[in-house]
Parts: structure tokens; sequence; C-alpha cells
């Protein structure tokens, strides 16, 4: 069971009836299709994409950055 790709790639039912395999490791979308059984080939097969998994966090660093700065320059503003 450890190996079993439905741990790592749930599935989300569209509305026009076609189904998206979803990496929990790279949040992509791996692949679309009206059949269950042909994402289990394109999830067995994927391979996440090194540079989404290392900037996935990097907007909401930066938010927390400027946020810090602005909360120190109310309380000390710089003249």
């Amino acid at each position: 069971m450890a190996n079993d790709p439905r741990m790592f790639y749930p599935h989300r039912q569209n509305p026009d009836g076609s189904i998206d395999s979803i990496c929990l490791r790279c949040f992509a979308t791996v692949a679309t299709a009206m059949d269950v059984g042909k994402l289990h080939s394109y999830d067995k097969v994927h391979v996440c994409n090194a540079t989404s998994i290392a900037h996935r966090g990097e907007s909401n660093r930066a938010k927390r950055n400027l946020a810090f700065r602005n909360a120190k320059a109310a309380i000390s503003p710089e003249m």
C-alpha cells in the first residue's frame, strides 16, 4: 500500500465529467482524462518540477517580509 499511487495522486472530478490527477508533492495537475484507468499510467511516470517545489512558498515569504518591514517602520519610523 505504501507505493499505491492513489496515496500521492488523488483525483478530482470536474464539472464536464473529466477527472484530474493531482500530485501532492508539487501540486501539479498530472493529467486529465475521462477514464480513471488512464490516469494511473500518467501517475506512474510523473516527475515533479523542482523549480515549482523550490518556489512554492516564495510569495508567502515575500508577503511576510513586507508586513514585517511595514510593522517595524510604523513602530520606529526612520527620519
